[in-house]
């Protein structure tokens, strides 16, 4: 099922990884089939959600080591 959001045309119903990402970081970017999957792959790795976090955290300190080091560029 395809809904809309604001026109967008966004697929809710279908689960999406960056959406599910978007959960465990504690994001409102995500709906009940995004949060559903994200439960049922915390089921089978409970660790998900701390991975996601950790994951965020390193690359937030490796763009700050960057930043300092004088790049002014990031891709993500």
């Amino acid at each position: 099922m395809v809904t809309g959001t604001g026109g967008l045309g966004l697929e809710t119903a279908r689960p999406s990884v960056a959406r599910m990402y978007d959960f465990w970081l504690g994001g409102k970017d995500n709906f009940a089939a995004d949060r559903l999957a994200a439960g049922q792959i915390e089921d089978l790795y409970p660790a998900a959600a701390s991975a996601a976090r950790a994951n965020r955290a390193f690359h937030q300190r490796a763009a700050t080591w960057m930043a300092r080091q004088g790049i002014g560029q990031f891709l993500d």
